[in-house]
């Protein structure tokens, strides 16, 4: 009797989700299950994987959505088994489940024997035969006649999620001017969680100008240059979450102030980071940011890094103070001296 029967499966240990530009390793079990020894040739063995992914495994030709195992299976003994692996790398297209399915496609049953496989039918034409269905029913079932309404037994799949990391910072100003040395000016800070899990937690560092002091008590006060707020309650996929900091603009200055914030630590490492910036404390204002508010990585911007700006007014503050130069007891017919001290403030 003839008889090989495919199953796959994820390593031990995978993960289920794979974020964008990672890589999904499956292991293809084939096991003899025949009374004789059993080959599957150089090309005998295909996988038929999404459009979400990219074939990244030297060991095989990729075809269109097919990919086929550029070596031989065996010979296997009767109930002898042999583990391929094949890889493939999340492009990012699509997001979600992906299935990936694998089948045999040829054996030496005829050449060999002048038989065919008992229970299934070799072939690279995916759900073309009754027992090749496209769901998820038969994974891991390699016991049923494919040939008599079960399980082809030489075709299954295994599933992963597609998911990607991507959280984008945007900062506003949220008090009205106008604005003077001495004025306690607000920021908004909006995150948005563009990505396909939800964020549990992540810190923002606000990059504190020098025209400017940390005037927010729930902010840490890193450094005169920098303050962080940490987010512990989980920001769901779409949602979005703002969080305000207080600034005081210092004594004599004049002019345009930017106060940038940006992502600096976020809890994504499971699906490679954020998939399109990447959170640090070092602000580089023009390499992240050549533009406001952008959420999308739109002209190259960083868009976890944002910018907010107020124009600092000039005001005419003139203050009088009057001093007695001589002593302070004057005579009749004493001349008196008095100071007159003006200062521009």
């Amino acid at each position: 009797m003839y008889d090989l029967a495919l199953i796959k499966t994820l390593p031990v240990g995978a993960p289920s989700a794979y974020g964008i530009g990672d890589t999904a390793t499956f292991v293809i079990t084939i096991e003899n299950q025949g009374t004789v020894d059993a080959t599957i040739p150089a090309g005998g063995l295909v996988d038929y994987y999404p459009v979400g992914l990219d074939l990244a495994d030297t060991n095989w030709t990729a075809g269109a959505g097919v990919a086929t195992y550029n070596n031989a299976v065996g010979p296997l003994a009767p109930g002898e088994t042999a583990e391929i692996m094949v890889s493939f790398v999340n492009n990012g297209t699509e997001t979600g489940t992906a299935i990936n399915w694998a089948e045999i496609a040829d054996d030496d049953s005829d050449t060999t024997y002048g038989t065919s496989d008992v229970d299934s039918t070799p072939d690279s034409i995916n759900f073309n035969q009754d027992g090749e269905t496209d769901d998820l029913d038969d994974d891991n079932i390699n016991t049923e006649d494919g040939k008599n309404g079960g399980d082809e037994d030489d075709h299954d799949p295994e599933m992963i999620t597609l998911d990607y990391y991507d959280l984008a910072l945007v900062k506003t100003l949220a008090s009205k001017g106008p604005f003077y040395p001495g004025s306690i000016v607000t920021f908004d800070i909006t995150v948005t969680n563009q990505g396909t899990v939800p964020a549990d937690m992540f810190t923002i560092t606000d990059y504190i100008p020098a025209e400017m002091t940390l005037a927010d008590d729930d902010w840490n006060d890193v450094s005169a240059t920098e303050a962080a707020m940490t987010i512990t309650d989980q920001l769901a996929v779409g949602e979005s979450t703002t969080v305000s900091i207080d600034l005081q603009v210092n004594d004599y200055i004049l002019g345009t102030v930017t106060n940038w914030a940006e992502i600096s630590s976020d809890d994504g490492a499971y699906l490679g980071g954020d998939w399109d910036s990447t959170p640090d404390t070092i602000n580089d204002e023009l390499a992240e940011s050549p533009e406001d508010d952008t959420i999308n990585n739109e002209n190259g911007d960083e868009d976890d890094h944002d910018p907010a700006s107020i124009e600092v007014d000039p005001y005419y503050d003139l203050a009088l103070v009057k001093y007695l130069v001589t002593t302070d007891v004057v005579e009749p017919g004493d001349v008196a001296t008095f100071e007159i001290r003006v200062t521009n403030q």
